[in-house]
């Protein structure tokens, strides 16, 4: 199995599905580790999925995912329709190619880590909250179960759920849940 050029791996890579591939029996891992690594150079050659790097939190997002994602630690600013931002600024010195050889130094399989930057490319809407969340956050919702209480006359008040404390009118970023 190792005299397989990398062509024909390609190739195969792009007959076999996700779920297929995850079914193989490789005892030796002779093919299935390569296969994944073709996937993943597969998935990367699709200019949407490319990822980025935030220069402010370090999480890995698409161009696509920056426009609809916030960051948690990005400067805040109004947009022109009056809505508070919060966005992605992409690291100029993050290079994915890189990032891959160092995962790969620390002993991450190439099995892992294309289900790992697999998740990162994919986005989901949550039927709790609404809202868009990539894969690798999938069972992280921050969806508070009750509404807010204030008290009468003021601007904080907390979360019945959580005991969180909020805000009725911020600038901040948006509440997160419990």
């Amino acid at each position: 199995m190792n005299c397989i050029n990398s062509s024909l791996v390609k190739r195969l890579a792009n007959k076999v599905d996700i779920e297929s591939l995850d079914q193989i029996k490789d005892k030796k891992d002779k093919l299935k580790s390569k296969l994944y690594m073709k996937k993943l150079e597969l998935l990367f050659a699709d200019s949407d999925n490319l990822l980025n790097r935030c220069a402010h939190c370090n999480q890995l997002f698409t161009n696509t995912q920056r426009k609809w994602q916030v960051c948690d630690k990005a400067q805040i600013f109004v947009d022109a329709h009056g809505q508070v931002k919060a966005t992605h600024v992409a690291d100029r010195n993050f290079e994915l190619n890189k990032f891959v050889i160092s995962l790969r130094a620390k002993k991450v399989s190439w099995k892992d880590l294309f289900w790992k930057l697999f998740a990162c490319v994919l986005d989901f809407k949550c039927i709790d909250c609404n809202e868009r969340f990539t894969g690798d956050k999938l069972n992280h919702c921050h969806y508070h179960t009750k509404e807010p209480f204030y008290t009468y006359g003021t601007n904080k008040g907390s979360y019945l759920c959580c005991n969180t404390e909020t805000q009725r009118f911020s600038t901040g970023h948006p509440e997160r849940g419990c």
